[in-house]
């Protein structure tokens, strides 16, 4: 998912399609996270919430890059100045990180077609 999520981003960058530095690091350690989530994990609920905090971690992530950034006084992909950002940002990465790794979980495991053995 990583390799690919950087090959698309390397493609996007030569078709002149700057990402903000947040979002780059988000999709490409959200593989890696889960991946680590899905470790060893027994398919109960307990893989749900590891999913989500994969996700929440993920995205944590993607906003210390950003932070880091913005205090550089760089803004690939445009967006705010740092203090602006800020105030939204402390809410909006962790939520939507949990959000997403919460929805990937229900999506690969809830929702997925049930197979059933016929005798």
């Amino acid at each position: 998912m990583s390799a690919g999520s950087l090959i698309t981003l390397v493609l996007m960058g030569y078709l002149g399609v700057r990402e903000g530095m947040g979002s780059a690091t988000s999709l490409v350690l959200l593989g890696p996270c889960l991946d680590f989530a899905v470790a060893q994990a027994k398919p109960n609920v307990w893989l749900y919430l590891r999913f989500a905090v994969a996700g929440l971690i993920a995205n944590l992530c993607a906003f210390l890059v950003q932070m880091t950034a913005k205090r550089m006084g760089f803004s690939l992909g445009g967006g705010r100045d740092l203090q602006s950002w800020l105030s939204l940002a402390l809410i909006t990465y962790p939520a939507f990180g949990f959000a997403a790794g919460l929805l990937c979980a229900a999506v690969l495991f809830h929702w997925r077609p049930r197979h059933t053995s016929r005798p």
